[in-house]
């Protein structure tokens, strides 16, 4: 299993998608101002939840159902060219600046890519 991105709440309560170690979906995440050990409420797979402001479950150990952040999905552009030499050319963080960049009569084609990044794959 790859590693699961720690759970941060100021990037949770500002939008960023929120899932359980099990992978449990989370919809809605709200935050009281109290000094209850438990002020996270969240939804989870329709399932209202109370957790740390660490989102543990349970103070003591670990559950299915503490949360972590969703992997990102990142996606990019690349040239193909063939001729002699088959190769790709430079990623592109858009389709149209990748096809702004063809640069060779061998030219194919612009394809997209994706890749679903972890804690451990992030870029900074």
């Amino acid at each position: 299993m790859k590693p699961l991105k720690p759970f941060n709440l100021e990037e949770a309560l500002a939008g960023k998608p929120v899932q359980t170690r099990d992978g449990g979906e989370v919809t809605q995440l709200t935050l009281f101002k109290t000094n209850a050990i438990y002020p996270l409420l969240a939804v989870v797979d329709g399932i209202i939840k109370t957790y740390t402001d660490a989102g543990t479950l349970t103070v003591k150990t670990p559950s299915d159902y503490d949360l972590f952040m969703k992997a990102e999905m990142v996606e990019a552009w690349v040239n193909v060219y063939g001729g002699a030499n088959p190769h790709f050319g430079t990623v592109y963080t858009s389709e149209a600046v990748a096809t702004a960049c063809i640069d060779s009569r061998d030219f194919i084609k612009t394809i997209k890519i994706s890749a679903t990044l972890t804690a451990d794959e992030e870029t900074k």
